[in-house]
């Protein structure tokens, strides 16, 4: 494993590259998801095989990734464009992206700007967007308020409130030092960075990346867990839609499958992988 920084308008983007043994298959893209970073991958490139390369990014306002106070920055448009300059800079001319819930977001916003650049997606508790205009008014609102709590109450007392969440709820089995380490890792960002991300980067604020589903001409493997019934649902309903979709529905598993349910989430993935750089990919199941 190697870390790097490549420089973007004024702020530095992070990243750990795991460079392959003769490189023979279309490399990895990890994104992580809200307050995470790349060192959440860590235990899954371990586990890659020995010939793909594979890159993890600090997401602008995360990890060691800069936190510029420029709003723009922060857009969808904007982070898709960013994540091709790092491609560009690592040589990648294709990529299989494999994002968690923000990061799957981040992941779409670029499959959507830059198809020809995309082989694959895989995408764990990931919506495409919101398709109802009020509530993509009323998550807006939403996300304005956990702004407010993060600015005024400060950093620890949001994240206090951040892993009450319902959604969250599944992460209490984890061993509480576990548990402890994810939370005081959150504690690490950069308040102004996280507050731009739940403005600029918004549900509310998303396209409606479903609106068009033969556009993904490429194979798509979705992950969820049986308990977060949300996420569930909508994979559901995405896979009805998509042309070239697999559904995956992890048992015992919350929002968070890569973490509270890490060996089923590598199999399957892998499984998924394997078929992909094989030409062996079926959409069935």
């Amino acid at each position: 494993m190697q870390t790097g920084r490549i420089e973007l308008n004024g702020f530095e983007l992070s990243y750990i590259l795991r460079d392959g043994q003769n490189n023979t298959k279309t490399p990895l893209l990890l994104l992580h998801g809200f307050s995470g970073s790349a060192k959440d991958w860590l235990f899954y490139l371990e586990q890659l095989p020995e010939d793909v390369t594979a890159v993890a990014l600090d997401i602008i306002g995360h990890g060691e990734s800069g936190h510029p106070d420029t709003p723009e920055y922060y857009r969808y448009d904007s982070i898709a464009s960013q994540i091709n300059l790092v491609l560009n800079k690592l040589g990648f001319q294709k990529v299989i992206l494999l994002g968690y819930s923000m990061g799957g977001r981040a992941a779409l916003a670029f499959a959507n700007k830059f198809p020809q650049k995309t082989e694959d997606l895989i995408l764990e508790s990931t919506s495409f967007g919101i398709e109802d205009e009020q509530e993509k008014r009323e998550r807006s609102l939403a996300d304005e308020r956990l702004v407010k709590l993060l600015t005024s109450e400060g950093i620890e007392k949001f994240f206090d409130y951040w892993f009450s969440l319902p959604l969250f709820a599944t992460l209490k089995k984890l061993p509480g030092k576990q548990l402890a380490k994810i939370k005081n890792q959150r504690l690490q960002n950069s308040p102004t960075g996280l507050a731009n991300i739940l403005r600029e980067f918004s549900q509310g604020k998303m396209p409606y990346y479903l609106s068009q589903p033969d556009k993904y001409q490429f194979p798509v493997l979705l992950i969820t867990g049986e308990l977060d019934e949300k996420y569930k649902a909508l994979n559901k309903k995405y896979a009805k839609v998509l042309p070239h979709c697999k559904n995956i529905i992890v048992e015992g598993a919350g929002h968070n499958v890569h973490l509270e349910k890490p060996l089923e989430f590598i199999n399957f993935t892998h499984e998924f992988l394997k078929s992909i750089w094989e030409e062996k990919w079926d959409s069935t199941g």
